[in-house]
């Protein structure tokens, strides 16, 4: 539902400013085991969000430190500081 105009302003950014990360495997039990390398990634990389449209496939239980965040939350989250 982002306007496509945003979505690429923030892909760029991420190209941009992003960090490449190279991730520590993790043991933690996710309900869909393909998503553990975003967890891994998070982790590894320190990140203080993690931004996915599957908040169910990360339980609070398995997230450690990351908060994990809706695009909508995000968005609202960073235009509010």
């Amino acid at each position: 539902g982002f306007a496509p105009v945003l979505v690429e302003d923030v892909l760029s950014f991420l190209e941009v400013t992003g960090v490449p990360v190279v991730a520590d495997p993790l043991s933690n039990n996710l309900p869909d085991p393909t998503d553990l390398m975003f967890l891994e990634v998070s982790h590894s990389g320190a990140a203080e969000f993690l931004v996915t449209g599957n908040l169910r496939h990360f339980p609070k239980s398995s997230r450690g430190d990351i908060v994990v965040l809706s695009p909508r939350n995000f968005v609202d989250h960073i235009g509010s500081t």
